[in-house]
């Protein structure tokens, strides 16, 4: 149970109104940890961080077309 929680809590993860982009991407990989799951080695996992950005963000890290998800969170900071 516990599993499918973060699993729904990872999926539905987004930017805070008042949270910086290092505050999001430590969520977001705090939340990736827990789950065992290696989110640099997926472009599946970069695109869902992507899409929890402020949709202004959101669309300047989409013209950047990075590779990975540190590489992401690189630009985005």
């Amino acid at each position: 149970m516990r599993q499918e929680i973060l699993y729904g809590q990872l999926a539905d993860c987004c930017q805070g109104r008042h949270e910086t982009v290092r505050q999001y991407a430590d969520r977001y990989r705090y939340l990736a940890e827990q789950l065992s799951i290696p989110v640099d080695g997926d472009p599946l996992h970069m695109y869902n961080f992507m899409r929890g950005f402020d949709r202004r963000i959101y669309m300047e890290m989409y013209r950047m077309r990075p590779r990975s998800l540190s590489e992401a969170i690189a630009e985005a900071i």
